[in-house]
């Protein structure tokens, strides 16, 4: 009898007014509280990312500035050592620099050939004085005649170009390294992973090229960006075939990117002097190697 009863009750109440009220509320509470739950773990989620990203950031800073401070300890060192007698005999210093063995001894004579690099920072004290390409991008002013002179030959062959990167001050440089690093994070890899393709992409603040003025990214007119210029155009072969009778050279030709630590860009240029670039272009090696570093 008693289980009839329960029988008759249960089916009285999903049938009824009850039942449906009971469903609805419950249809409600759900759409309050899952709204709720979805905010509180995407808070979480974002608070953990940001709290990653303040640390990831953090680190680069710390590691820039550690580049700084050993450059200005090389630097101390280096000024004392050339306050020092030396015992070699100048035969001996004469066959350093022939040989090209020390880029710092070349470095002390000739601006244009300054290195900059993984292994090479930008000396702490380095001062450039800048002169506008196009009101956009601005270079060493001491490199512009050269530059405007290679455009213009270019122009008479039929190929235009622009510059979309000339000189970058160090907080530039920063945050295009930061922004690398975060966008291949963001893909999934690790932020040692990312830290180090970023460094064959975009040079850590303190390491660049583009830091010393003398050096420029030159894209085609028809394209787009970097990322869209093919080596093998006609405008990029006439570029590279010729830029060495303006005092540039191809900074990161492919096959390098041992040498220079970046990979191959097409549009990157460097001057370094008539000279050089006309050993390094006809030979087909790299700053590095003309520098015996």
């Amino acid at each position: 009898m008693r289980e009839a009863y329960r029988d008759q009750e249960q089916e009285a109440y999903i049938g009824s007014v009850r039942f449906y009220k009971h469903v609805v509320m419950t249809v409600l509470a759900l759409l309050i509280l899952i709204p709720i739950c979805v905010s509180i773990i995407l808070g979480v989620k974002y608070h953990n990312l940001q709290k990653r990203f303040e640390e990831e950031n953090n680190l680069v800073l710390q590691q820039a500035a550690q580049i700084f401070e050993l450059q200005q300890a090389l630097a101390g060192k280096q000024q004392q050592k050339q306050k020092q007698p030396s015992s070699e005999p100048a035969e001996r210093e004469t066959e350093k620099a022939d040989v090209g063995q020390s880029s710092a001894a070349v470095d002390r004579g000739s601006w244009e050939l300054v290195l900059v690099n993984d292994a090479h920072t930008l000396p702490y004290d380095y001062t450039v004085s800048l002169t506008s390409i196009d009101g956009k991008q601005s270079v060493d002013e001491r490199i512009l005649p050269m530059l405007q002179s290679m455009l213009k030959d270019a122009e008479t062959k039929g190929y235009s170009f622009r510059v979309t990167s000339g000189y970058r001050d160090m907080e530039r440089q920063q945050n295009l390294f930061l922004d690398m690093v975060n966008k291949m994070t963001e893909s999934g890899i690790s932020y040692k992973e990312a830290f180090y393709r970023a460094k064959q992409k975009i040079a850590l603040p303190g390491k660049s090229e583009h830091q010393t003025g003398l050096a420029v990214d030159l894209v085609p007119n028809n394209k787009v960006s970097e990322s869209t210029v093919e080596g093998s155009s006609p405008e990029m072969v006439w570029l590279r075939d010729n830029c060495k009778n303006y005092g540039f050279i191809l900074r990161y030709p492919a096959g390098k990117s041992e040498i220079t630590g970046v990979e191959y860009e097409p549009y990157c240029f460097r001057y370094v002097g008539q000279e050089a670039a006309a050993v390094i272009m006809d030979k087909g090696i790299t700053l590095e190697e003309y520098l015996g570093e």
